[in-house]
């Protein structure tokens, strides 16, 4: 599941929201995007789920990533590298292991970076 919350901080109706969502839902991974969070913000919580922050670009997290936490998991790498805001994790599962993440990339931003060019 995906959802961009827009500002999670400023409205406690969506982080209340959220709750409902995943009470009723229980997805087994959750992709928020446009969470706005300070980074020096890490106190973000969400009942039954874990929660994972990518590495900081700026000065806002902009994505987090929830994952149940009946689910064994374990940080992955990032895979994009400075093209994109990316946070990946890996889930143990009996059958064997699957990376999920998230991925961000501001709107009118470029696929590469200026380093890249």
């Amino acid at each position: 599941m995906t959802w961009n919350v827009a500002n999670l901080t400023r409205s406690k109706a969506r982080e209340i929201d959220l709750e409902r969502l995943l009470e009723e839902h229980k997805p087994h991974v959750v992709v928020l995007t446009e969470t706005e969070l300070q980074i020096f913000d890490t106190t973000f919580t969400a009942k039954n789920y874990s929660v994972f922050y990518p590495d900081p670009a700026g000065e806002k997290y902009r994505l987090l990533l929830l994952i149940r936490c009946d689910l064994g998991t374990s940080t992955a790498p990032t895979i994009l590298h400075k093209s994109a805001l990316d946070i990946w994790v890996r889930l143990n599962l009996p059958s064997g292991a699957l990376a999920v993440g998230g991925v961000y990339r501001q709107w009118g931003g470029s696929s590469t970076t200026s380093n890249e060019k």
